[in-house]
C-alpha cells in the first residue's frame, strides 16, 4: 500500500513538474531528448557527443542542439573564426583559462548598460588592437 502511494505520488510531482515546465516557457529543455532523436544533421555535427550525450542534463543537450544549429547556419567566414578562436582557446595554460572564466563571470556581473558601453568599445578598436590587448591580459601576472 505505502508503495503504491509513493508510486503514485511520484508520478504527480512528475506530471506536476513538466506542467510547469511548459507553462514556464521551458519547452526547449524537455524536447532535448535522446541521440537517435536528433536530426541527421544534429548527429552528424553533435558525434562527438553521442556517447555521453543520454547521461547529459536536457539544458546541457539543449544548449548543445542551439550551437550545432548555430554552426549549421553560421558563414564560412564565421565558421573560419569559431574555429580560430577554439584553437587559441585550447593553446591557452590551464591558469589563462581560468582567468578568462574569472574576467568573463567579472563582466556577466556588471550592469547591462556598463557590459553594452565595454563592448561598443571593444568593436570600436583595430583586429591589432584588440589583438595587443589579448597578449597584454593573458601575459599580465594575476
Amino acid at each position: 500500500m505505502a508503495t503504491t502511494h509513493r508510486q503514485g505520488r511520484k508520478r504527480w510531482l512528475t506530471g506536476l513538474g513538466l506542467m510547469l515546465a511548459l507553462l514556464l516557457g521551458w519547452a526547449p529543455l524537455l524536447q532535448a531528448g535522446a541521440f537517435k532523436d536528433l536530426s541527421p544533421r544534429e548527429q552528424r555535427i553533435l558525434q562527438p557527443f553521442a556517447k555521453e550525450w543520454n547521461n547529459l542534463a536536457p539544458e546541457d543537450r539543449q544548449r548543445l542542439r542551439q550551437g550545432a544549429d548555430r554552426w549549421q547556419n553560421a558563414s564560412p567566414e564565421q565558421r573560419a573564426e569559431a574555429k580560430d578562436r577554439f584553437q587559441r582557446w585550447r593553446n591557452l595554460s590551464p591558469e589563462q583559462r581560468q582567468r578568462l572564466r574569472a574576467a568573463r563571470e567579472q563582466l556577466r556581473q556588471l550592469p547591462p548598460e556598463q557590459r553594452q558601453e565595454l563592448l561598443e568599445q571593444w568593436r570600436a578598436l583595430s583586429p591589432e588592437q584588440k589583438a595587443r590587448l589579448r597578449q597584454q591580459f593573458l601575459q599580465a601576472n594575476p
